[in-house]
């Protein structure tokens, strides 16, 4: 139980991070680069979401969804910083 609840905080505290960079980029009209990067997400969540219930015990499954949500917050940090360098460059 401990450990669900563990996984499940650190989930909420990524999930806090990625939002306000997630709805930033949707004001900027990316919606495109940030489709892609959820795809990304989802492929990384469905493969270690499988083997983590294939492998060990089920709960241990929501580590892969914490991963899968790493994935997507990392990437949209990286669409963050690219957008702001371009602005820089262009201002």
């Amino acid at each position: 139980m401990m450990i669900a609840v563990g996984l499940c905080a650190l989930l909420s505290l990524v999930q806090c991070v990625q939002t306000p960079m997630s709805v930033m980029t949707q004001a900027r009209k990316a919606f495109r680069p940030l489709a892609a990067q959820s795809m990304r997400s989802c492929g990384v969540g469905l493969v270690a979401v499988t083997l983590l219930v294939l492998g060990t015990a089920p709960v241990l499954s929501i580590g892969g969804v914490v991963l899968s949500q790493l994935v997507m917050m990392l990437g949209i940090w990286q669409l963050d910083r690219k957008w702001r360098r371009d602005q820089r460059g262009a201002a």
